[in-house]
């Protein structure tokens, strides 16, 4: 991205009205880029499909586009039909929307894996997202197995894998107790691919 690009994430621009009309929008705001959600890519590919949705993005003044968040994407006794259906739309959407991000989830289940055994299926599927021009990106959040992003950047770092990389959410990062000096402390340069800003409460209301 140029250096003063804004993406705007999914929540950001998320609502009930047709999807071409929603991307009028975030281009009417001046944003070069979005994020798609999975709702939204299993709607365009079962209606318009994504070379229409790339024609829009395109008269929109679009041009950095960001998928996910996928979840579940690593093998636990086998991924679901879901799991894989997610997955399946979300590379041939990178592929047909020239996508420069797919971001992915760590485990936020109840029993959640080791992160060790997520290892493969992440450089799998960086590759994999490799092959449709797109980098892979991990957001850890504060309830998942990787809460920290300094577990998270350990994690991406010794997975290895030159097209996979980590998203800093500025609230889940802090939620999750970091400070800017262990962000740089803890954080590599390299492994840092966006970082997206959020005007979430620091601390999660009770009740």
């Amino acid at each position: 991205m140029q250096e003063h690009d804004l993406l705007a994430t999914s929540w950001t621009w998320a609502g009930d009205e047709p999807i071409a009309d929603r991307v009028r929008a975030v281009g009417d705001a001046g944003f070069s880029g979005l994020s798609l959600s999975l709702d939204d890519l299993h709607e365009v590919r079962a209606t318009t499909g994504f070379s229409a949705l790339r024609r829009v993005l395109d008269r929109a003044g679009i041009v950095w586009v960001q998928l996910g968040p996928l979840d579940r994407w690593w093998d636990h006794d086998g991924r679901a039909t879901d799991a894989e259906a997610d997955r399946g739309v979300v590379l041939e959407a990178a592929a047909t929307l020239g996508a420069w991000q797919v971001v992915v989830r760590a485990d936020t289940g109840v029993h959640p894996v080791t992160p060790a055994a997520m290892t493969a299926d992440f450089t799998d599927l960086a590759a994999q997202a490799e092959e449709v021009g797109a980098r892979l990106v991990l957001e850890p959040e504060p309830w998942s197995n990787l809460p920290t992003i300094e577990r998270a950047s350990r994690f991406v770092a010794a997975a290895g894998h030159a097209n996979a990389g980590l998203l800093l959410d500025a609230m889940h990062t802090l939620r999750g107790g970091s400070t800017l000096a262990s962000i740089a402390q803890g954080v590599g340069p390299g492994v840092l691919a966006a970082v997206e800003l959020s005007d979430g409460l620091l601390h999660t209301p009770p009740g």
